[in-house]
C-alpha cells in the first residue's frame, strides 16, 4: 500500500504530459497551423519540468524537485557511486540513495564552502 501512496503523485505529474502530448498530436494532425502554435509551448513546460527533475541531481542545494527528483537522484547514485566524507573529514561514505540523507550528507561534509557558511551563521547570531 505504500508503494502505490508514493506513485500517486507521480502518476498524477504524468497524466497532464500525456494529455497535452495527444492534444498536441491531434491539433498537428488536423490543424496543422494551430498545433504548431501548441506544440511550442507544450515543449516548453514539458522541458522545464524535466530541468526542475534533474536540478537537484546537480546541485544537490537547488529549491526545485518534482515528484521524479528522488527517483532520478537513486538512479544517478546507482551509476555513479561517489563518497563523502563526515563532518569531522574522515571516515568517507557512499552517498546515500535517498534524497534527502544525502543532500544531508553533502551539507554536514566538511569543505571550504561549509566553513565560510558555519562562520557567517555564527556571527549572524551575535
Amino acid at each position: 500500500m505504500l508503494a502505490i501512496e508514493e506513485a500517486l503523485p507521480g502518476l498524477i505529474h504524468i497524466s497532464p504530459f500525456l494529455f497535452l502530448v495527444g492534444l498536441g498530436d491531434f491539433l498537428l494532425s488536423t490543424y496543422t497551423f494551430v498545433g504548431k502554435f501548441t506544440v511550442f509551448p507544450i515543449c516548453l513546460c514539458a522541458s522545464l519540468y524535466i530541468i526542475s527533475t534533474v536540478a537537484p541531481v546537480l546541485n544537490p542545494q537547488s529549491p526545485y524537485r518534482t515528484s521524479f527528483s528522488g527517483l532520478v537522484w537513486c538512479l544517478s547514485r546507482k551509476l555513479r557511486k561517489r563518497l563523502c566524507n563526515n563532518r569531522f573529514g574522515v571516515d568517507p561514505k557512499p552517498l546515500s540513495s535517498n534524497m534527502a540523507d544525502g543532500q544531508m550528507q553533502l551539507a554536514m561534509e566538511k569543505n571550504d564552502a561549509r566553513k565560510g557558511r558555519d562562520e557567517r551563521a555564527i556571527r549572524s547570531q551575535m
